[in-house]
């Protein structure tokens, strides 16, 4: 969608059981089955006690936001449930009330973002709710905002726009949060229990990473190095200085070693386990802004 350009309510879609959406007033919100909620545990919610996890699945199921869409996820690091824009802007086309939703952004004079500006129209309000984000505020050291400035400032606008029309409450965005502080080292999560089969999944991990077979059946010092850069550089990509700093205290963490050669054979697992969580959990966070389309006449 291209700044300035209105977004018209679409139609109604049809109820798919297999996903959670928000039901009309009235109707009861889909529950999750018991294999639902042992995979929410052991991947979205990885971390998370009991307490938070049932609090996570009643936030679910009072907004309607799906996590298998990742509409929304728990940041165990942070205790903080999380959602991304693309759930809050299908829950207002999914309210009658909703009448369109407009976001521009202002420039500078080298085309740098000042700040962008989101209206949301309700039919049954008199007036809309008009939300303006800065960029000075907001933007990150990650790799996305340096190479989609407008659209992720955009992003932020329409997210405090839409939860402000529909009272969308008990989540937050990453966005929101505001600039992020990369010299700051994150608080330490939870470290990863491995269990004697999980041996396994991690060696088929380390062959996808790193593209064919390891020199040895255990994988070999080279091998390590190899995979533990891929991971380094994964992170750093996703999340700037702060996915550095998260790199050098996960092998402090299970190592207390400053360099993946340091580590002995199972703490290289155990850390190159909780490096990869780390990554998708940050690709759940961060995902490209969809191309640009034109504006219909």
């Amino acid at each position: 969608m291209q700044a300035g350009e209105r977004l018209k309510p679409a139609a109604p879609a049809a109820t798919d059981s297999s996903v959670s959406v928000l039901p009309p007033a009235g109707q009861p919100v889909r529950m999750f089955s018991r294999e639902d909620i042992e995979l929410i545990k052991d991947t979205i919610c990885r971390g998370a006690s009991d307490a938070q996890l049932r609090m996570f699945l009643e936030v679910c199921r009072r907004t309607g936001l799906d996590p298998f869409l990742k509409e929304v996820w728990y940041v165990a690091e942070k205790n903080l449930i999380m959602a991304g824009r693309d759930g809050y802007l299908r829950i207002a086309n999914q309210h009658a009330a909703f009448d369109g939703i407009e976001t521009r952004v202002e420039r500078d004079e080298r085309g740098v973002p000042i700040k962008a500006v989101c209206t949301v129209w309700r039919k049954d309000r008199n007036h809309p709710t008009i939300s303006e984000a800065y960029y000075s505020e907001y933007k990150k050291a990650a790799s996305v905002w340096q190479q989609y400035p407008s659209a992720m400032i955009s992003k932020v606008a329409e997210v405090l726009a839409l939860k402000r029309s529909f009272a969308i409450n008990g989540v937050v965005t990453e966005e929101e949060i505001g600039s992020e502080e990369p010299a700051t080292p994150r608080a330490a999560a939870a470290p990863v229990v491995l269990a004697p089969e999980d041996s396994l999944h991690v060696l088929e991990m380390w062959r996808q990473i790193k593209g064919s077979e390891l020199e040895r059946p255990n994988g070999s010092i080279k091998d390590v190095c190899e995979i533990f850069a891929k991971l380094k550089a994964r992170l750093i990509e996703l999340e700037g200085e702060a996915g550095q700093a998260e790199y050098y205290r996960v092998l402090k963490q299970y190592g207390k070693v400053e360099h993946a050669n340091q580590l002995r054979q199972r703490a290289a697992q155990s850390a190159s386990l909780h490096l990869f969580h780390a990554i998708r959990q940050a690709e759940s966070r961060i995902e490209p802004p969809p191309a640009e389309q034109e504006a219909e006449p």
